[in-house]
């Protein structure tokens, strides 16, 4: 009878923390996805690589620091390997960080990711080249007032995803 008392009062716990600890997870704190990207178009085949790796893709602002004033960020997103070309996302979602988390900026409908906001960053027969794109992410987009903090724009690439960080400043 012990061991049966045990074993209840053991699941009954296991029970009430898995509760507690999904009870304090917010929208905001939660991952959200970019659409798929493209599929590769054939009219590249031969003339043009397409990244298939994207671990030599980064990205950063052109600034560390930004005036909270300011609206326009510019992001510079570059593939280090020479002559591929990569897909990414212009419409990047924003995250602040809060006691070392990273939470979510809820962002305007007209502004999230759809499958309209892939570009392909390439240019055909330049087999040396490390190919780049600088981009602007309005922090008008947001549906929140931004304060001073820490910030970085997430970016969607063809696999995976890249993040450019930021401070708001006075």
């Amino acid at each position: 009878m012990k061991m049966y008392f045990r074993v209840t009062l053991g699941f009954i716990l296991l029970l009430l923390i898995g509760i507690s600890c999904s009870c304090g997870e917010s929208e905001s704190m939660a991952v959200v996805s970019f659409p798929a990207p493209p599929e590769p178009m054939n009219f590249f085949e031969g003339i043009l690589e397409l990244e298939s790796d994207y671990s030599l893709v980064s990205a950063t602002t052109l600034k560390p620091e930004y005036s909270i004033e300011t609206d326009v960020i510019k992001c510079r997103i570059v593939n280090e390997h020479a002559g591929y070309g990569f897909y990414y996302c212009t419409r990047p979602y924003l995250e602040r960080q809060e006691n070392g988390v990273w939470r979510n900026v809820s962002l305007k409908d007209e502004n999230l990711p759809n499958s309209e906001s892939w570009v392909l960053c390439a240019i055909p027969d330049k087999p040396k080249a490390a190919f780049s794109s600088v981009f602007s992410f309005r922090l008008s987009a947001a549906k929140e007032n931004l304060s001073k903090g820490y910030y970085r724009v997430r970016i969607g690439l063809g696999q995976g995803e890249c993040t450019a960080e930021f401070f708001l400043i006075d």
